[in-house]
């Protein structure tokens, strides 16, 4: 098998292969841990974490002084075998042992003297085996003959310990037999096709304490993200919840993962139809995206169609909850006012809520549970207030409508609004000022003709 597999076609390959006959995906790669977590929780019994890194550099400063390997320690022989692939600071540089040649020569020479007189220790065995998972550049496109020769060792290690537990079986190393295929190669193909029932990731990353980084969870997230960028819609959209609970495993490619998911979404016949779990771990990953960090994280990570996407999903629940539940349905204009808005839904690129002091003590059920869910994403009018206020955002316009009757619409141009987009408390004086406000809307007879009409002299139409 090359090394070199074109990830892309892996990925569409065994989407195809793992279906059941409804044509269901029944690829679980987010259940690799499991099977992973039986052999190396089996490989480190005994030997729960690595050598600290102040071992691992005194061996090599040993070594830098004209040391051998051979001549240290079985302390520090053992922390340069389960150091092997660290990054570690060595003199004000940074090295990877597996990386110097003179190192790499003296380790294996060692190892095979230990495997010709059979005295291969498991602890030194278990630490190859860490520093193998551990090289930060391992893996498919890995092109070091080094990571290639050690990994060729693990083998000969295997085969040692099989004859050596011959007849006195061991579990550790039992379990290692009956899913070898993780110390090959393809362990990041094999994780991604053989495991199909439910487990914990987190059974995997602590058993050997494989760091986020790792080659392994590189090469199954790049599958992964092959995968979701190709598959069918149907199966898609089946997936999404399992797609939020993957990255959720993997927190050093969570942005990664998310702005596939997002995008692909984007990309579908649904992107109008808004996907709650989505949205909200989008906002609990991101942040909202039109203010604050969350506007630079999305900026970053998500293209302007995506944005306007989740912005628009954000939008109508916003509207909604204005509209239906805070300002409720004491005449026909909250109707009027939330259909007239939704017109402009796909234009729509931040909005706020902004509640009043009344609202702490709210008996509205449906209020009150917005309060506690929404993470902060609402503010709070200080001041004599007894109505809400809510804020769209649409283009080089902000406009803010009122939840009681008699109060107009006020229109602001973003650069002259009397109070910050990022504010959790804002004065309620602040947001009617006739001075800065470039326009009004009056909600008196026709006043949709009127609004639509203003708007269109400002560049802004219906959807």
């Amino acid at each position: 098998m090359s090394i070199a597999l074109n990830l892309s076609l892996l990925a569409a390959r065994f989407d195809e292969r793992f279906k059941d006959i409804s044509g269901e995906s029944i690829l679980r790669l987010d259940t690799a841990a499991k099977k992973i977590g039986e052999i190396t929780g089996g490989i480190g019994d005994g030997v729960k974490k690595p050598p600290s890194q102040d071992l691992l550099v005194e061996a090599l400063e040993s070594l830098q002084r004209g040391k051998r390997v051979s001549q240290l320690d079985k302390r520090r022989q053992k922390a340069i075998c389960w150091g092997l692939g660290s990054r570690v600071t060595v003199k004000n540089q940074t090295v990877i042992p597996l990386e110097d040649g003179k190192v790499v020569n003296q380790v294996f020479s060692l190892i095979d003297r230990f495997l010709e007189q059979g005295t291969l220790r498991k602890n030194i065995f278990v630490g190859l085996v860490y520093s193998y998972f551990e090289y930060p550049e391992g893996g498919l496109s890995c092109r070091l003959g080094a990571w290639e020769e050690l990994r060729d060792i693990i083998h000969r290690g295997m085969v040692y310990f099989k004859d050596f537990y011959a007849s006195k079986p061991r579990q550790w190393f039992s379990k290692i037999q009956v899913h070898q295929e993780m110390l090959g190669l393809g362990v990041a193909e094999y994780a991604y096709a053989e495991f199909e029932k439910d487990s914990e990731i987190k059974e995997l990353r602590s058993a050997l304490n494989i760091p986020d980084r790792s080659w392994v969870w590189r090469d199954i997230v790049q599958m992964r993200l092959e995968v979701i960028k190709k598959q069918h819609e149907r199966l898609f959209f089946q997936s999404v919840d399992g797609y939020i609970a993957f990255a959720k495993q993997f927190h050093s490619y969570i942005d990664q993962i998310l702005a596939t998911v997002l995008e692909r979404y984007k990309d579908s016949s649904r992107r109008l139809q808004p996907h709650i779990p989505l949205k909200e771990f989008a906002i609990e990953t991101w942040g909202l995206p039109g203010i604050g960090l969350g506007k630079s994280r999305w900026n970053t990570y998500a293209s302007e169609e995506t944005r306007k996407m989740v912005g628009s999903w954000i939008a109508r629940e916003n509207l909604r909850i204005f509209f239906e539940v805070i300002a409720g349905t004491r005449s026909n204009i909250e109707h009027e006012r939330f259909r007239f808005w939704l017109r402009y839904l796909g234009s729509i690129t931040f909005t706020r809520i902004y509640l009043n002091q009344d609202a702490k003590q709210t008996p509205n059920l449906e209020l009150r549970q917005y309060i506690e869910k929404s993470n902060g994403a609402f503010s709070w009018i200080n001041g004599t207030a007894n109505t809400h206020a809510f804020l769209l955002n649409i283009g080089d316009y902000c406009f803010l409508e009122f939840s009681h009757i008699g109060n107009a619409c006020y229109v602001y141009h973003k650069d002259r609004l009397p109070f910050s987009l990022d504010a959790s408390d804002v004065r309620f004086f602040l947001m009617k000022n006739k001075m800065l406000a470039t326009d009004r809307i009056l909600h008196t007879t026709g006043w949709q003709y009127n609004a639509e009409w203003m708007l269109k002299r400002i560049g802004i139409y219906p959807d």
